[in-house]
């Protein structure tokens, strides 16, 4: 299930990034990301298949700290599953959002009686729909925060990680090679 979502820009714009103040530029860059995900987030949940609603309250999105910088901020967007998430009080109501059966629901399959349950997708039909009104959106937050010359001219958002080497490092020379094919 496409379950990340990563946005990487081009280096003129980490450059430039680290011009502003630390604070001001990871706050632009959170928030156009932020902007992004709630994009495909939003049409996830109107994809999802709405019998009692747990799957469509159980989407969410998330910043991931850990793998965030100043330059670089990567947000989650997926699916709640587990025993924690069972009964969430919201006010005075208990809600339930486990949606274990989320992938079961993607990808299809057995039921008990042996009987093959076919597919239903909805995350990555959502996240091919609007993956480029979610990079127009975080162009436009970054329009809106930015000088016109501080924008980057190419944006990556994908549901597969950044392309890396056997010992974890980025393989910047790639993402550099899909950035030229994109310009043409």
């Amino acid at each position: 299930m496409a379950d990340g979502v990563h946005v990487t820009g081009v280096g003129e714009l980490k450059q430039l990034l680290q011009l502003l103040p630390k604070n001001v530029a990871k706050n632009v860059l959170r928030g156009a990301v932020n902007a992004g995900a709630t994009v495909i987030r939003k049409e996830i949940v109107a994809r999802a298949p709405r019998d009692t609603g747990t799957l469509k309250r159980a989407v969410f999105q998330k910043q991931i700290r850990e793998l965030s910088s100043e330059t670089n901020q990567v947000f989650y967007v997926g699916v709640r599953k587990g025993k924690k998430y069972q009964a969430v009080k919201r006010g005075k109501k208990t809600v339930d959002q486990d949606a274990f059966y989320a992938s079961w629901v993607e990808y299809g399959h057995m039921a008990a009686n042996g009987v093959q349950v076919p597919a239903h997708p909805f995350v990555r039909p959502a996240y091919e729909a609007t993956k480029d009104q979610a990079m127009q959106t975080i162009r436009d937050y970054l329009a809106e925060h930015l000088a016109r010359f501080e924008i980057p001219r190419f944006i990556r958002i994908s549901a597969e990680p950044l392309p890396r080497t056997a010992s974890g490092k980025i393989l910047k020379r790639q993402l550099r090679d899909e950035a030229a094919a994109a310009a043409g």
